[in-house]
């Protein structure tokens, strides 16, 4: 009974989900898109390095902001953005402040977000 309850919320957050208009997800798309570029284009330009101490977290040597073959590109953005929004969440946190990019970007947002550099 639990299990058939918890299938029909699912379900109907699914829908509410799944209710935005086409430009409603062109627009949420682009703000990631904006919000990712350019806080990486400004970690950029202050030289930001990342070198945790723990091993399994991501290490940053520096952000590649271009290059001429876009799906690499994409794939460089995405890769450089996860460390620097980590730093950046547990940096508000240390100051007891929301996190500054709360959001997880599952595979078809990042897919949608790659169709931003075509």
């Amino acid at each position: 009974m639990a299990a058939a309850a918890a299938a029909r919320l699912a379900a109907a957050l699914r829908q509410r989900l799944c209710n935005h208009t086409p430009w409603e997800d062109w627009a949420e798309t682009w703000a990631h898109y904006l919000h990712i570029t350019d806080t990486l284009e400004t970690a950029a330009a202050c030289g930001l390095s990342l070198q945790p101490q723990r091993r399994q977290r991501a290490a940053l040597e520096h952000i590649a902001l271009q290059s001429a073959d876009r799906a690499v590109y994409f794939d460089q953005l995405i890769a450089d953005w996860f460390p620097v929004a980590y730093v950046l969440n547990n940096l508000n946190r240390g100051m007891g402040l929301p996190d500054a990019y709360p959001f997880v970007l599952s595979g078809p947002q990042s897919r949608n977000c790659a169709s931003c550099t075509r």
